[in-house]
């Protein structure tokens, strides 16, 4: 029994409880086992987590002395094993105690592995330890079978006891065995579901996603350790039976194999299989039609007097099949064709389908192994655990070379070389490539007398170009023969390169002169047993030879064809060769195979490098896309291997900027960017925003960081350890002038090496970004030592921080410093009370550099605004702009306000908009703006409830001011008698405002008497912005009168929405006829239509009125109004843009409007013509005015009823060589799908047309394809298409994926609003993730996609960075599938920023599915989640996802998902240490309640960074 008041507490839940309850049914021994089996595991979580927090748990259990553990607090290793060894051999209680504490901190501790351990322990209850028994001790058999079985045994372990390595160069041994403990190191393998497609280069692609699992916390991977393969998966939600297991080439998948047999017959683990078969693919492939009985004695023959009773019962059967991805037979997991008698023959492949679709044998277990491309290419649902060997962690690295040397001294000597050279250390998470490297080192670091070593590598190609030349001086061979196989092998592996063949027969040697009898080629090729086949040694050694042949056996024919295949394949199949061929150009690596070589090998290399001339060249004219960032790296990598610097020089003279933003950057490639940039000393700007950069990337970039200008490293979550690096970079640094650190995590103790080098007087950095670094008020005597003697820093920008606390003292004291040269300073939405004013009064003071100070978004309200105020005033303060915006300022604080600007000469701009100064204190405010020693010339008070009396104060304010230049009054309430006051000070020759902005005040068109006493004779005022008043009425006139006054200087006038009528137009014209001045005039929104129109066109057509812009939308014109329109654009060249959407124009006048619009002395260069009813017989009036129109750029027909067969008119007019629009809106005319669509034409070879908006139409049919494929013609320049709401059904996507599989020019492509459901959807996303498809937001709402859409989802974005926004509102995703969704999102390779997946009924199992995707997704900036049914206890799930460090996500849409009160808990736990969500919302939900305040209490938790609630 349990003491339950001992380890569970009042705080407890229910579900801590129950688990609880759970595990006091266990027996001790039971209770044991569990331990042990969860031992591995148990390791990897207590090392991995907050140790005070797991120990105070353990307190709160009343578990005995545990305060001695934390003494191991440094060193988690220890403190994990010591721990739990001793829990384990405590009592029941502190076992009991330990799983409890877990289960309570899983909430806190983001450890995917804890996660599933507690899911597995609650799932298989009783069961596990039923399992455990099994797989410890077997099943009973009969006497017959055991016999059998201990044969089985015998034989297995003679094949499987040994590891076997390939002979190393420099020596004449054969094959080496070694026992297994002594050459075995122990694989990374990860839990996956998550497959690509072949976009790249599978071993560059899965070394970057090594990268990633190191740049990960641990407990953020799940490791699947060999006796766990077949444990409960969370994943799938059951005990597996048919598991997969991923690797590229080399990574160690059938030495993982062989190990699992082996321990099995060692009875180490999974007894619970009676019988293991172990077959190997390539083995198979000679097989054709046969029986499982046959495939089985075919490779255990002594089994068959007892096959038909081992076969009997399939649950006691493992069958294990290694290199799915060598096989020649057809594997389907899909097909249909499956057979269920193991008598029966059938093709191999088909026998290895039905064993895993559970027809064969059904109940028996399956483990397979594959390269992940090939499980890209299939279907693998059926499999319910898929994991993934990523090779070796930095530990495991360094444990091969130790097993590998012999010598511990040449053991460390060549790690640690191979540690500084990062293009040899990044592919070390490959075994096979550890071989390689140290078989190469072994020679090179031998011990000799005189302790020197050979050559030794920097780049891969001379690795390998070492590994090589090693192998040719043991052979006694003529150099010419020895040239002559590296020709036959090189031409072989360069045809199996270039076809996707790693697996050669004897008629492939034949075919390419292979001599398979020369001792040297055992050298580089393997060997299999009958049938006979071979393969290189590793994947990478074949690209090698490939390369090397085009410099043993030169053909300038062979080798561009070469060069232009490797280039065209977007499967990254010729990527490394690429590499190598580029390495071999530089005559020093050639030099390592001197004697190897043709005579024209220098001819080879020049070849190679004129291809690489050009194939720079042929990049720099590619439109900008993230796409063209990573072909821009990839290039480096080529220039790198050349170690041409010559080359590097010439090729990127023309780049001063590099932007490789949103591009992963691994250390690798840092190490490569390094190399260009200490070789390229033009280029001053690199932009790496979003890079994803550690500390390992920052060392290799610093050392070369001296000629750049400008260097941009926000969004990389650096820690402050990395200021250490930036410090080394910048501490001598006369070039660096721009450093943006934005949106990282730089807190902490090494921000003050940054601040140390940013004081070095050779320090030339003139603007610092540092906002968005969750610096708190401590950090604030760091920054203050990096500004207090620094004459450079010019900008500083620390906007949302925590700098609010004592500490600001310490940057105000070094600010006011005289040595300290900031003129602008950013300390908006730093929490700063009121209080702060006092420090930031003493470092305004006396500052005379100090010019911009933004103190928007704080809390300065209060007593404490009069110091900085009066510092403001000092005589020796220069500040020129003062933004305190948002700060919650009552009335009175004008009076504190004043006493900062009435002596200020230096203030130039006062932002004062959202507070609350309306009152009787707003006269001390501008008393002191009329005062003559105040300089101020912009003042904003927008949105401060001014009531009408307050025109008189600030009519006080402006009346003798000749500094004021622009007043901000809109959306107050200033309506009244009280206007003329501030007119009659307007109007004042010493007033010297030019803008003035009066909107949403509720001004009736009395108030245009008082509006026109203020501008008659103003030549001072340019803008006057009076929208959303009510001015119509006959004082319109005083107001147009005024306007036209010689002495109004009025440039722009903003009227729209004031309910003018057509009467109005005789008022408007008087004011506009004769006025040059008057550029722009804003009409929308009132009622003009009518005979007084004529008035105002008459107006404008006068020479002597200079208006360029007009606006008369929605103002109810007829057709013939079009004459009146006419009238005015015929002759007019000033008119530039002219606005008369939402309109009647629709009429037989329209042709009077287009033979005006077509006239050579019409200037019109936009027209706005939606919403006017017109019929398709427009199109041919439409035509008329567009066909020899130079002038016209921009034409908007949106709804109106353009359906019909004069379109084509309008698109021929449209196509026209001497039509110029670039923008084309044709959405909600009603088109159909046109049987002839000649119009699609014209679409084809306009190069002009950016725009073009179809949406809302009914283009539906079979004839969509012509316009699809003129969307896809290289002289179509569209960027942005909208069809939308057209009723497009799923087999459309085949004719759209046609379009923009190659289509680098579209950008946007709306399809919101139609019926793409279906299989074809699949279609469109592949074209969408084919490289060549420049595709940056794609909105598929309102589509009827179901959850099976998600696969085909998936596959679009999985490696898609170009995409930016995906837009899937209103379908009904949800389902099983959204994982894979997620999954894909999560890819390191998917650049959504913004995905919308409201309004799909997703339940609140559904988080679970969400968490996958957002937990470790830096890209994703937005997730809206609007109008789901998220409520429930999997809420949880998403919110500890969201919490997660890793997860980048700045707003999430959570309003209208029936969540209750108790969701605060949830929620509070998302948002309580979370900086990066800046915006929540949770409208239309049922917060009320007790638990609101757990939100309110994390809300204000210092670590919270939400601004917007």
């Amino acid at each position: 029994m349990c003491s339950r008041m001992s380890i569970i507490s009042p705080s407890d839940d229910d579900g801590t409880r129950q688990f609880y309850q759970q595990l006091c049914q266990y027996e001790d021994h039971a209770l044991r086992m569990i331990r042990e089996y969860f031992q591995d595991d148990l390791l990897h979580i207590v090392e991995n987590m907050n140790t005070n927090s797991l120990l105070d748990q353990l307190n709160s259990r009343n578990i005995p002395d545990i305060e001695k553990y934390r003494c191991l607090e440094n060193d988690k290793k220890s403190l994990a094993r010591t721990l739990l060894q001793d829990i384990l051999h405590s009592r029941r209680e502190a076992v009991i105690g330990l799983w409890v504490s877990l289960h309570v901190l899983q909430g806190r501790h983001d450890s995917l592995v804890l996660h599933a351990v507690l899911e597995e322990l609650r799932h298989t209850g009783n069961k596990l330890v039923e399992q455990i028994l099994l797989d410890e001790h077997g099943h009973r058999l009969p006497p017959e079978l055991k016999d059998v079985q201990n044969c089985h045994k015998k034989h297995l372990y003679e094949k499987t006891e040994n590891l076997l390595e390939n002979k190393p160069p420099g020596s004449n041994l054969g094959e080496e065995r070694f026992p297994f403990c002594t050459r075995y190191v122990n694989l990374i393998i990860v839990s996956t579901d998550h497959f690509r497609e072949r976009s790249e280069n599978e071993l560059i692609r899965t070394g970057v996603k090594h990268e990633e699992y190191l740049m990960k916390k641990q407990n953020e991977l799940q490791r699947i350790y060999p006796n766990k393969m077949f444990r409960w998966c969370h994943r799938s939600g059951l005990v597996p039976q048919m598991v997969m297991v991923s690797g590229v080439p080399g990574v160690g998948k059938t030495t993982l194999m062989q190990k699992f047999v082996c321990d099995w017959v060692k009875g180490v683990l999974y007894q619970r299989f009676s019988f293991v078969f172990f077959f190997k693919f390539r083995e198979l492939n000679r097989l054709d039609k046969v029986s499982l009985e046959t495939m089985i004695l075919h490779q255990y023959p002594y089994l068959r007097a007892q096959l038909r009773n081992i076969l009997q019962d399939p649950g006691k059967l493992l069958f294990i099949f290694d290199g799915l991805d060598e096989t020649v037979h057809k594997v389907d997991f899909t097909s249909r064709h499956l057979c269920s008698n193991p008598k029966q023959p059938e093709h191999c492949g088909q026998i290895v389908v039905s064993l895993v679709r559970k027809s064969l044998l059904n109940g028996c277990s399956v483990l397979m192994t594959s390269r992940p491309t090939k499980l890209a290419s299939i279907n693998c649902e059926v499999f319910q655990q898929i994991v993934e060997i990523t090779g070796f962690f930095p530990e495991e690295r360094r444990m091969y070379f130790e097993n590998f040397f012999p010598n511990q001294e040449v053991s460390e000597r060549a790690f640690n070389y191979v540690k500084r050279h990062d293009t040899l250390y990044t592919f070390c998470y490959l075994p096979s490539y550890c071989w390689i490297i140290c078989t190469v080192l072994s020679k090179s670091f031998q011990l000799t007398s005189s302790d020197q070593v050979s050559l030794l590598p920097k780049t891969v190609t001379q690795l390998f170009a070492i590994f090589v030349a090693n192998i040719l001086s043991n052979h006694s061979l003529h150099k010419s023969d020895a040239q002559k196989i590296l020709q036959s092998i090189g031409w072989l592996a360069e045809h199996g390169v270039m076809n996707h063949m790693i697996i050669f027969d004897e008629r492939d040697l034949d075919s390419f002169d292979v001599d398979n009898k020369s001792k040297l080629l055992s050298s580089f090729l393997m060997e299999s047993e009958e049938p006979v086949t071979y393969s290189f040694l590793h994947l990478t050694v074949q690209e090698f030879f490939s390369a090397l042949v085009h410099y043993t056996d030169y053909s300038p024919e062979k080798l561009q064809k070469s060069l232009k295949e490797a280039k065209s394949y977007s499967d990254g199949r010729g990527e490394i060769f690429l590499r190598f061929l580029c390495g071999l150009s530089d005559g020093s690596t050639r030099s390592i195979l001197a004697g190897y070589l043709e005579k024209q090998a220098a001819q080879a290399s020049r070849d190679v490098i004129t291809w690489l001339k050009n194939f720079i060249l042929e990049e720099q004219s590619l439109v900008e896309s993230e796409d063209k960032k990573r072909r821009l790296l990839r290039t480096f990598f080529y220039l790198y291997e050349t170690r041409n610097k010559a080359l590097v020089q010439e090729s990127l003279k023309s780049h001063t900027r590099l932007d490789l933003s949103n591009v992963y950057m691994s250390a690798l490639d840092c190490a490569v960017l390094a190399f260009i940039l200490g070789t390229c000393t033009n280029i001053e700007e690199l932009n790496l925003r979003g890079c994803s950069l550690q500390t390992e990337g920052l060392e290799r970039l610093a050392p070369v960081l001296h000629n750049l200008q400008n260097l941009s490293l926000g969004g990389n979550d650096l820690l402050d350890t990395s200021c250490i690096q930036l410090a080394s970079g910048i501490r001598n640094n006369r070039s660096l002038k721009i450093l943006d650190l934005s949106d990282n995590r730089l807190s902490g103790p090494h921000l003050s090496d940054l601040m140390e080098a940013l004081s070095s007087p050779d320090c030339g950095i003139e603007e610092l970004r540092l906002d968005s670094n969750v610096l708190p008020d401590t950090s604030c005597i760091q920054l203050a030592s990096g500004i207090r003697n620094n004459r450079s820093l010019k900008k500083l920008d620390l906007y949302s921080n925590r700098l609010s606390g004592p500490h600001l003292s310490d940057l105000m004291e070094a600010l006011s410093s005289p040595d300290c040269g900031i003129e602008e300073l950013y300390l908006g939405n730093n929490d700063l009370p009121d209080t702060s004013c006092i420090q930031l009064a003493y470092g305004i003071r006396n500052n005379r550099s100090l010019k911009i100070l933004v103190l928007c978004a704080n809390r300065l309200s209060g007593p404490h605004l009069s110091d900085l105020m009066e510092a403001l005033s000092s005589p020796d303060c220069g500040i020129e702009v003062l933004n305190l915006d948002n700060n919650d300022l009552p009335g009175t604080s004008c009076i504190q306000l004043a006493s900062g600007i009435r002596n200020n000469r230096s203030l130039k701009k006062l932002h004062l908009s959202n507070n609350r100064l309306s009152g009787p204190h707003l006269s001390d405010l501008m008393e002191a703006l009329s005062s003559p020693d105040c300089g101020t010339e912009e003042l904003h008070l927008g949105d401060n409830h001014l009531p009408g009396t307050s025109c008189i104060q600030l009519a006080s304010g402006i009346r003798n001011n000749r500094s004021l230049k622009k007043l901000h009054l809109s959306n107050n309430r200033l309506s009244g008698p009280h206007l003329s006051d501030l007119m009659e000070a307007l109007s004042s020759p010493d007033c010297g405002i030019e803008e003035l902005h009066l909107g949403g005040n509720g001004l009736p068109g009395t108030s245009c008497i008082q509006l026109a006493s203020g501008i008659r004779n103003n030549w001072s005022l340019k803008k006057l912005d009076l929208s959303s008043n009510r001015l119509s009425g006959p004082h319109l006139s005083n107001l147009m009168e005024a306007l036209s006054s010689p002495d109004c200087g009025i440039e722009e006038l903003h009227l729209g929405d004031n309910r003018l009528p057509d009467t109005s137009c005789i008022q408007l014209a008087s004011g506009i006829r004769n006025n040059r001045s008057l550029k722009r005039l804003l009409l929308s929104i009132n009622r003009l239509s009518g005979p007084h129109l004529s008035d105002l066109m008459e107006a404008l057509s006068s020479p002597d009125c200079g208006i360029e812009e007009l606006h008369l939308g929605d103002n109810r014109l007829p057709d013939t109004s079009c004459i009146q329109l006419a009238s005015v654009i015929r002759n007019n060249r000033s008119l530039k843009k002219l606005d008369l959407s939402s309109n009647r124009l629709s009429g037989p006048h329209l042709s009077d409007l287009m033979e005006a619009l077509s006239s050579p002395d019409c200037g019109i260069e936009e027209l706005h013509l939606g919403g006017n009813d017109l019929p398709d017989t427009s199109c041919i009036q439409l035509a008329s005015g567009i066909r020899n129109n130079r002038s016209l750029k921009k034409l908007d027909l949106f709804d109106n009823r353009l359906s019909g067969p004069h379109l084509g008119d309008l698109m021929e007019a449209l196509s026209s060589p001497d039509c110029g629009i670039e923008e084309l809106h044709l959405d909600g005319n009603y088109l159909p799908d046109i049987p002839d669509a000649n119009w699609m034409q014209e679409v084809r070879i306009d190069r002009f047309l950016k725009i073009l908006d179809l949406s809302g139409n009914l283009l539906s049919g079979p004839h969509l394809r012509d316009l699809m494929e003129a969307l896809s013609s290289p002289d179509c320049g569209i960027e942005e298409l909208h069809l939308g709401n057209n009723y497009l059904p799923d087999t459309f996507c085949i004719q759209l994926a046609s379009a923009i599989r190659n289509n680098r020019s579209l950008k946007r492509l709306f399809l919101y609003n139609n019926r793409l459901s279906g299989p074809h959807l699949s279609d469109l996303m592949e074209a969408l993730s084919s490289p060549d498809c420049g595709i940056e937001e794609l909105h598929l709402g309102n589509n009827h996609l179901p959850d099976t859409s998600c696969i085909q989802l998936a596959s679009g974005i999985r490696n898609n960075r170009s995409l930016k926004i995906l837009d899937l509102y209103n379908n009904s995703l949800s389902g099983p599938h959204l994982s894979d969704l997620m999954e894909a999102l999560s890819s390191p390779d998917c650049g959504i920023e913004e995905l919308r997946l409201g309004g799909n009924d997703l339940p609140d199992t559904s988080c679970i599915q969400l968490a996958s995707g957002i937990r470790n997704n830096r890209s994703l900036k937005i997730l809206d989640l609007y109008n789901n049914s998220l409520s429930g206890p999997h809420l949880r799930d998403l919110m500890e996802a969201l919490s997660s460090p890793d997860c980048g996500i700045e707003e999430l849409r959570l309003g209208d998902n029936d969540l209750p009160d108790t969701s605060c808990i949830q929620l509070a736990s998302a948002i309580r240490n979370n900086r990066s969500l800046k915006k929540l919302d949770l409208s239309d939900n049922r917060l009320s309640g007790p638990h609101l305040s757990d939100l309110m209490e994390a809300l204000s938790s210092p670590d919270c960074g939400i601004e917007e609630l």
